[in-house]
């Protein structure tokens, strides 16, 4: 009897995710009747989240434990030690290509139906428009997760009836590789109906309340577009055009609400620090001005026990108001009695407390936040990040990436929504993309574009950092500054030479086409943020009043730890103050991203593709050109196979797994062989 396979979900008011579910035709609706308005369609879109949810697992153990961050314990089964050892076994679910390709089956089936639903006036331009474009963007993701893990895929872009009649298409056609398939994610994601998010559709419309599921909002469910089509480029590659274009739909993003009231438009995406005034320490984000970053006490900057961070309340926080709505941007919570259930604290919860304890992180990713030359600005050794902030009056450390609980270092940021002492209420977030995660791929992109100076300085000090100790030779009015300038002393001057007003935008003074640094404006725009901020002095020194600017807060993600400028990576023998060519610093500075990506973003499912993605640049040659010279860019002397191998290798010292660790002797090696 034939079999029809699509999305059924509960009918009663949104109540819960189900899984795909293959149903005998007879007892289901016709093929047909599944897809007559936008209330149909909505339940399909849910239907396709649930099956990515159900992914969840599979997705964060391949990203993170084939990386350099995560490793098994004594604990972890077979299965995850094959993962780690990179040893293929056709039996181990984590391995199976199955799951990405149903989610794939299942959006072909939806972008087809729509597509004759919208010639059947069934859905409005509008409705079509926004259901289409994410469901587009969803499978674009979904590709991309499975490319980098697999290498080759199958490119399949038509729906199908059965599991039965995908297979023999599948025989029939060749699988092709990274190279062939992301100019045609690119090519789906330039030609959806539109980037910006839901704004019709009932799943966001009134979300701060009533549209919820299993009692979440769901407005962060679903993909950011405008950053998939920017993580495409980036992954392509394929000239100094792909980097500027991944930079332009990054900076957009970060860029939200710039234009909203003078309180708001400072918050979102911005990564802020903040002056903090009170005399104990804050127990939340929103004692912080609603920033996730550290500070001390007033005026014991010096003290360690005055010394905070609220930047682990982000993994804690609701996403869906403030503060965690301006960190997070995509991110999916499993409820205790939602389907599909939450499957991390299994994983990394100590035994003690409820889990298995298979997976902890890496020693040296411990190490590497303790080190004694990694240093705070009050010279104290410890990347907060990590352990997190110093517990006034004890010896303990608020857990942040990593805990100690009963003895085991867990990876932390999936257990923050459980309560051990109450085991059965499991639930948690599966972490995808956030403000942090934004700056890095925004600088790695401006990197390759050619602005290597740029690029680092954002990413350690925001609008107002800087490389070394390159400042401009003048401000915008020929007076001249030195390395101790401070960017907030850079401001305009009257007819009169008084003060109007303070720019604090040491990037506006620097970069404009006339400084030379770059000779067009789509570079210009790239390079400019407005960091000006509201005034109301009026005197010899200052008159008038100045527009609070969006970036006016911004410090950097190093900045807002009030860590230490990082000039070298454990990854290259050089130092900014090496760096003789613009290429010795695109080569250096990427390195860097990648080093702070592991403490900004460790655990969260990033690992393994960035270091591919940097690594498949590292072993292509490209040329870009800044101000009228060209620049030839392979790599540093360290082929893209050599820094997998290094970064990755750094686990060999302490690998408790009896199949060793992955090896990677080329390209082809990286991915996962057998499917």
């Amino acid at each position: 009897m034939k079999k029809k396979y699509f999305p059924i979900l509960s009918l009663i008011a949104l109540g819960t995710f189900s899984a795909c579910v293959d149903t005998e035709i007879e007892d289901a609706l016709s093929y047909d009747d599944t897809y007559t308005n936008s209330e149909d369609a909505d339940y399909h879109i849910l239907g396709i989240y649930s099956q990515f949810m159900n992914l969840s697992e599979q997705m964060i153990v391949l990203n993170e434990l084939r990386g350099d961050l995560m490793s098994i314990t004594a604990n972890a089964n077979d299965y995850l030690q094959q993962v780690e050892a990179n040893q293929y076994n056709a039996a181990n679910p984590y391995f199976s290509t199955q799951p990405y390709y149903s989610i794939i089956a299942n959006c072909n089936d939806a972008l087809y139906n729509f597509d004759k639903m919208l010639q059947r006036r069934d859905l409005s331009k509008d409705e079509y428009a926004e259901r289409y474009s994410d469901v587009q963007a969803i499978r674009c993701y979904v590709y991309l997760q499975l490319a980098a893990q697999f290498g080759r895929v199958y490119y399949i872009d038509k729906p199908f009836e059965s599991v039965a009649e995908l297979n023999e298409y599948q025989k029939s056609v060749q699988t092709i590789g990274l190279d062939e398939l992301l100019p045609k994610l690119i090519g789906c994601m330039e030609s959806v109906p539109t980037l910006e998010d839901y704004e019709l559709s009932p799943l966001v419309i009134d979300g701060s309340s009533s549209v919820t599921l299993n009692g979440q909002v769901l407005k962060h469910y679903f993909i950011n577009k405008k950053l998939l089509l920017a993580d495409l480029y980036l992954w392509a590659g394929r000239s100094q055009d792909d980097f500027r274009k991944a930079a332009y739909y990054y900076k957009e993003v970060m860029n939200k609400d710039a234009e909203g009231s003078e309180t708001e438009n400072s918050l979102y995406y911005r990564c802020n620090t903040f002056t903090y005034t009170g005399g104990s320490l804050p127990t939340s984000a929103s004692q912080t001005s609603y920033n996730y970053c550290a500070g001390t006490l007033r005026y014991l900057e010096q003290d360690e026990r005055s010394f905070f961070t609220t930047w682990p309340y982000m993994f804690s926080d609701e996403v869906s108001t403030r503060p965690g709505m301006y960190e997070w941007i995509w991110t999916m919570t499993f409820t205790a009695d939602g389907e599909p259930k939450y499957p991390f604290i299994d994983l990394f919860e100590s035994t003690a407390w409820g889990g298995s304890y298979q997976l902890r992180p890496s020693a040296n990713f411990i190490a590497e936040t303790q080190r004694a030359d990694i240093l705070r600005n009050n010279s104290a050794p410890y990347d907060p990040r990590g352990f997190g902030a110093f517990v006034p009056g004890s010896t303990d450390y608020a857990g942040a990436t990593f805990r100690v609980d009963e003895g085991d270092t867990v990876c932390a940021k999936y257990l923050f929504l459980y309560n051990h002492d109450e085991p059965k209420n499991r639930k948690g977030r599966l972490w995808l993309y956030r403000a942090a995660g934004l700056h890095l791929r925004f600088a790695e992109a401006l990197n390759r574009a050619g602005y290597p100076d740029m690029a680092y300085g954002f990413l350690m000090g925001g609008p107002a950092g800087y490389y070394g100790t390159t400042y401009p030779g003048k401000d915008r009015n020929g007076k001249a500054t030195t390395t101790a300038s401070k960017p907030a002393d850079y401001a305009g001057l009257n007819s009169s030479g008084n003060y109007v007003g303070m720019t604090r935008n040491l990037f506006g003074l620097r970069y404009p086409i006339s400084t030379g640094i770059c000779d067009n404006e789509t570079d210009s725009a790239l390079l400019y943020f407005d960091t000006r901020y509201y005034t109301t002095a009026t005197s010899n020194a200052f008159e008038g009043i100045v527009v609070r600017g969006p970036w006016r807060s911004a410090s950097g993600l190093r900045g807002r730890q009030l860590m230490a400028y990082k000039t070298t990576s454990n990854f290259s023998t050089k130092s900014l103050s090496d760096c003789a060519t613009k290429a010795d610093s695109i080569y250096l500075v990427e390195k860097i991203i990648m080093d702070e990506a592991a403490l900004e973003l460790g655990h969260e499912g990033q690992r393994f593709p960035d270091l591919v993605r940097v690594a498949r640049r590292m072993n292509r040659s490209e040329s870009i050109t800044v101000n009228g010279q060209t620049y030839s860019l392979t790599n540093d002397g360290m082929s893209g196979n050599d820094y997998l191998k290094t970064v990755i290798g750094q686990k060999d010292a302490s690998t408790i797994n009896v199949l060793g660790t992955a090896q990677y002797s080329d390209e082809s090696s990286w991915f996962i062989q057998g499917e």
